[in-house]
This record gives C-alpha cells, structure tokens and sequence, in this order.
C-alpha cells in the first residue's frame, strides 16, 4: 500500500530489466484528492488502473487504463473508463468517459 495526494494504492506489478524492459503496473486507489493534482479543484476519485509498457523512452509503447473510476468533482458525481494508449506500438491515442 501507498498513501499519498490524500488516497490509499494498493499496487501490484513486474519490471523485466531486459533488452525489451517490460513492465505492468496494477492497483485500485481509493480517495484521491484532486486538488493535489489541480489546485481550486475539489473533490476525490476512486478508480482501478492497468498499465503495461516496453521500455521507459519517448520511443517505447504505454497502454493504460482506468475502470470502476467513482466519486465526486466539483460537486458532481464522476464515473466513467478513460483508456489511453500511447507510443509508437499505438496506432491511434484513443480516450473515452462519462458524466466526468
């Protein structure tokens, strides 16, 4: 577990030190705040996220996604499943919420 921006992550994940590098990063955060992130914003998120990558330059290939994202920002309810891919594996960058 990882506390920090006013949240709990429980976080699980590998990194192979290969010519490659891949990586994964999984976890579920509970009580983000967000004004750590963007001072006169208030509210908390909770959300799980899945990220995997090869290799930790410009060049490399990164896909992360957001599920199960709930709370409350700026007095409205947020809920949704952002996905963002990027890198040059990534044929297009791709996002998409709801009611956020």
């Amino acid at each position: 577990s990882l506390d920090t921006w006013g949240a709990r992550a429980d976080l699980n994940g590998y990194l192979h030190w290969t010519t490659a590098a891949d990586w994964q990063l999984r976890g579920h955060v509970v009580g983000l705040d967000i004004a750590r992130l963007r001072p006169n914003t208030r509210g908390s998120v909770n959300f799980t996220f899945a990220a995997d990558g090869n290799g930790f330059s410009s060049r490399g290939r990164l896909e992360a996604a957001i599920s199960d994202l709930s709370g409350n920002v700026r007095g409205q309810r947020a809920q949704g499943h952002p996905t963002r891919e990027y890198g040059s594996a990534a044929s297009a960058e791709s996002s998409t919420a709801s009611d956020i």
